[in-house]
């Protein structure tokens, strides 16, 4: 955590929330740095650097996380947040990733048609790299893929229940 030093508190406290934070980053993929400390305000920053099982947390999320990290401050400070949700980066979903895991989830053209709600005449030119992706069209197959790699696991975690 950066600048946890302009805060004038004990070291012990200041263990307590390195650990704490050492903790949220590798289980939560958040990260929390104090910008500034001003007249008793402390200015916090607290992003979703990374998806961990691909949980997008939202705005008030990631403040109550933070704000689960800051608790041994025992309110000293009113605590203003800056958060930054976790954005996907688009740039690196083309036609070969789209491949990639249509095959891993044995999905056919068809599939991602109707799914996608994409003409299948669409849908091959995105699929052999002769038509470009348009960032909202890496969006919409990032959150595809994502979501249906969610439903998967749920799927899987279903049958070993009800085999036992």
């Amino acid at each position: 955590m950066r600048n946890l030093a302009l805060l004038p508190i004990e070291k012990s406290v200041q263990d307590e929330i390195r650990t704490s934070r050492d903790k949220l980053l590798a289980y939560a993929g958040i990260k929390v740095d104090i910008l500034a400390l001003e007249n008793d305000i402390l200015r916090v920053r607290v992003a979703q650097t990374s998806l961990i099982n691909n949980y997008l947390l939202s705005q008030s999320q990631l403040v109550s996380r933070a704000g689960s990290l800051l608790a041994p401050l025992n309110g000293r400070y009113r605590i203003h947040y800056v958060t930054l949700s976790y954005k996907p980066n688009f740039g690196e979903i083309d036609h070969q990733w789209i491949a990639e895991r249509k095959k891993a989830y044995k999905l056919s053209r068809n599939d991602l048609s109707k799914q996608l709600g994409i003409a299948d005449e669409a849908i091959r030119g995105l699929l052999t790299g002769v038509t470009p992706l348009t960032q909202q069209q890496q969006a919409a197959f990032f959150y595809y893929f994502m979501t249906y790699e969610l439903n998967r696991d749920f799927r899987e975690l279903e049958i070993l229940e009800s085999s036992l």
